[in-house]
């Protein structure tokens, strides 16, 4: 995601003006995604297979896979993922602060899973589960 000001130091990093625009639909497929989102300020860490941030002052609208639309002033996301034999399963949450909103993801791949949600107004808590190969 595109930063007007970005740092980054030993997995820990902080962005300034974010903003995220996607557009990839098909009508030859049956692959479809539309997405608009942005935040005016998040810090967070990422490194291996653990990442979690806080982001202030968001919103977004998708289409796709993931389908709804939030605003928010404080958001929370947090996620790991354990590589078990050929299998990657990652579990994620997030919690948002003066928000509203919903959204919800399902995608069945061949290659695996992919489900989640969240709900807010006021207050929202949110949920996201993956199995890969």
């Amino acid at each position: 995601m595109p930063s007007v000001a970005q740092s980054s130091n030993k997995g820990f990093y902080t962005k300034a003006l974010t903003y995220k625009a996607e557009n990839n639909i098909s009508k030859k497929t049956t692959s479809q995604k539309a997405e608009v989102s942005g935040s005016l300020v998040e810090a967070g860490y990422k490194k291996n297979n653990t990442s979690a941030s806080v982001k202030m002052g968001g919103a977004g609208a998708s289409v796709g896979s993931t389908t709804g639309a939030e605003a928010y002033v404080v958001k929370y996301e947090g996620s790991t993922s354990k590589k078990i034999g050929n299998t990657t399963v990652k579990v994620g949450g997030e919690a948002s602060l003066a928000s509203v909103g919903v959204k919800a993801t399902v995608k069945i791949t061949k290659s695996g899973i992919k489900i989640g949600g969240s709900i807010s107004a006021g207050v929202g808590l949110g949920f996201n589960f993956e199995i890969s190969r």
